[in-house]
Parts: C-alpha cells; structure tokens; sequence
C-alpha cells in the first residue's frame, strides 16, 4: 500500500502545493462573486427615479490574493432637472479607494516589504501573476502613495497644533525625547545629508520581571528634512496629539551637542536639556590618543566631576606638543567647554525637583533605535536616495514599527453578498 501511494506521488508536498495553487486562483474569483453580488443587489435596491443604469464596467485591482477583474454598473444621477453626474454605486457605496490599481492593504503589503529591502528586490520576490507582478516602479509608487497618506495627516496636525485644537488624553508629568541625526547619500551629491531623527516615550520599564533589560514605554518616533523650527513642530504637534499639555510639567531633552538639537531650549523653558552620555565618552575616545590621558578623562566622566573634566582637557591641549594632536584635543576641550551647562545628567541638577513613581534612568537609547530601525535599511551597499524618496521610507519605518502593524481590514457586511457558485467548491477528484 505504502509503495503505491508512493509510486503515485500521493506524498505531503505534492497535496499541499495542489491545494494552495487551487486557493490561489480561488481567491481572486470569491472577491469578484462578492462584489458583482453586491452590485446586483444595489441595482434591485436603488431609486430608480434618480439612478438610471448605464451598463457594466470592468475594472481590475491588485489585491493581496492576486489580480481580480470584475464588472459594476455605471449610473447617470439626477440631481436636479437640469444637472445630472456619472457614478459607481458599488465603489461609493464601499468606499472603495485605489493606490494606482492597487488596495489598500496589498500597498501596505509591498510598502511593508520595502521597507526591509530595496525596492527591486521586493518587485523580484512579487514576480507572479498571483502577486500582481509589480515593477519597481509600481513599488517606489506605492511607498510614496502610503507616506503621503501619514504626511497630509502630519501637516493637518500640525496646523491644529499652531491653533491650539490638540488636547491629549494621556497625562504624564514627564516625558523623554532623543534627538539625533543620520548621514545619507543623496543622489547627484558628494556629501552626505542629515535627516533629523526623534524619538519620545514616558520612562523605561522591565522588559519581563526576571530580565535585566528595559525597553522605553509607548515611544513616538518623528523624522524629516525640515529646518529645526518645523521639525519641532513635527515632533511637538505629535506630542500634544496624545498628551494633556496641561498636565506635562516638564521634557528632558537629549542630545549630541548640535546647534539644531538644543535650539528647543531656547523656545521652551520648561524643556532640560543634556548633552547625551554615550557622545560624552566618544568624544574622549575617538580623539585623545595617549591611553593613559584618555582613561582619566573616562574616569572623570564616570565620577561626574564635570568642573574637573574641563580643566584637565584644557590642560592636555596646552601641553600639546605635536600639532595634529592637539588640535584634536583642542576640540574636545572646546566640546566640553561649550557644552559644560549641559554635561550634569538632569536626576542631579538643583533645579529637577519633580517626584515621580517611576525609576528616572538616564537617556541614551537612540543610538540603537537608529541601528535597529533605520541603519540596516538606509545605508551600505552603495544606496543613495533622493530627499524625498529616503524621507519617505525613513518615516514609514518608524510608522511600521508604531502605528501600520495595528492595521487591520474589516470585512463586515459583506458575507451576506458572497455565495461562490458550486463549482469552486473542492472536489477531491481534480487531484
């Protein structure tokens, strides 16, 4: 028996890819029998004194099953003696919306894949008919189609946030926010631009009760290439989106020591501002060669005898003998120095008095959050990008990880609509 059924393929590979290619072609046939249903019903169903048919129409969409044709009925409206409109009842009646010939959620799905890998890539892994064989063209369209849903929505919150409309439910008394920046090379350009990268989240909490680790709590995540003043709009309308203004008694803010970065302080009193630990000790380790000068200067970091810090950089530039090196450290006396009311971490100043339940840590999580999200996608292996182009894909990153992955397609009311004829049903004699 065995060597029969063996004999005759009967084996688990050939039953599993039989059933799948025959859902596959069923698929698509089952969304068009429930959308020809619905538009049969429409035309039993309508008022007929003012929607007069016109005929059937084909279309053909791009879905996640695969590519559907179907047909729907064109109706001329009257609207008044004079004055009638050409429409689609079966597309106004489901509000239905295309990206190019594309859904909705097959968008997401090539949007989602490309964030992960270039877009030829993803048009090569979708070479099928099943897949819609999407060009890399038809993929770019769909990354720029879905970012520019998420940036009319930005640019509405924003203009609500300089009206003062954004009132947020959430009501905490501080919140965190890392600011830093991420160097790509852009097309047609020598140098490299920086895209401005935020990140803003409540404190820090146990990954699970018996881990070491913390993971930040509900983090928003902000990108763009707009001069510092619009982009702390991008990230401040965010933040009043979800938060109670009212509430929030303070922001600490982190950062590397850029000019744009620290401008906030200067527009918000109630921001505080600290150069970020991790910049701290690089700026001792990239430029102080002697090992023995730079593990004091670690050392005084780590104390965080700041006042000291600065002294004892000040003198190992003036000690300097050769040139190259002390202009090196040249720079990381004037870094601290310049930086000297921002290198005391925010739970040791005088004036951070509030009481909270939580544990207060220190900042320091964009630099990973940068190598997780962005850098793996964004750079290497020869990519350049357009602004637009590496603006898209770097918010949509930060959308996927917060916001696309709650997405969910609703089906509801259309089962009464779908009865698949007979004959797709499955019969064991097609094997």
């Amino acid at each position: 028996m065995i060597n029969s059924i063996e004999d005759n393929d009967w084996i688990f590979n050939i039953i599993e890819e039989k059933i799948s290619n025959f859902l596959s072609e069923l698929g698509p046939k089952l969304i068009r029998v429930a959308l020809e249903n619905l538009d049969v019903y429409i035309l039993e169903d309508r008022n007929k004194s003012i929607y007069r048919c016109k005929g059937k129409r084909e279309k053909t969409v791009n879905t996640s099953l695969g590519s559907v044709s179907y047909k729907r009925r064109l109706y001329e409206e009257k609207i008044s003696r004079n004055e009638v409109r050409t429409v689609f009842l079966l597309d106004e009646i489901l509000k239905l919306k295309f990206l190019g010939k594309s859904t909705l959620k097959q968008a997401i799905n090539l949007v989602t894949e490309a964030l992960a890998e270039s877009f030829r890539n993803v048009s090569k892994q979708n070479d099928s008919p099943l897949l819609c064989n999407p060009s890399h063209q038809t993929v770019k369209n769909r990354v720029s189609d879905i970012a520019n849903l998420f940036k009319n929505a930005e640019t509405q919150r924003i203009q609500k946030y300089y009206k003062n409309e954004l009132h947020g439910e959430n009501q905490v008394e501080i919140l965190f926010e890392e600011k830093d920046g991420l160097f790509l090379s852009i097309q047609g350009q020598k140098a490299k631009k920086e895209i401005k990268l935020a990140k803003v989240y409540e404190g820090w909490q146990l990954e699970r009760e018996s881990s070491k680790r913390y993971k930040t709590i509900n983090p928003l995540y902000f990108a763009g290439y707009e001069n510092p003043e619009q982009f702390d709009a991008i990230v401040n309308s965010g933040i009043a989106e979800v938060y109670d203004s009212d509430y929030l008694k303070t922001k600490i803010l982190n950062g590397d020591g850029a000019e744009w970065i620290s401008k906030e302080v200067e527009m918000d009193a109630t921001v505080q501002y600290q150069l970020d630990l991790f910049h701290i000790y690089e700026k001792a380790t990239r430029k102080i060669a002697n090992s023995d000068d730079r593990n004091r200067i670690k050392k005084l970091i780590k104390n965080k005898e700041f006042e000291k810090l600065i002294d004892e950089c000040k003198k190992l530039y003036e000690n300097e003998l050769d040139e190259k090196e002390k202009e090196k450290l040249r720079e990381v006396y004037i870094y601290y120095k310049n930086h000297k009311d921002f290198l005391k971490r925010y739970i040791d100043r005088d004036d951070f008095k509030l009481d909270v339940k939580q544990e207060l840590r220190d900042l320091g999580t964009m630099e990973s959050s940068i190598h997780n999200v962005l850098a793996t996608r964004m750079k290497g292996h020869g990519l350049s990008w357009s602004v637009t182009g590496a603006d898209n894909v770097v918010n949509l990153r930060f959308y996927i990880k917060i916001k696309l992955k709650k997405y969910k397609k609703t089906l509801d009311n259309i089962g009464n609509f779908f009865e698949p004829p007979s004959k797709y049903y499955i019969y064991w004699e097609e094997f």
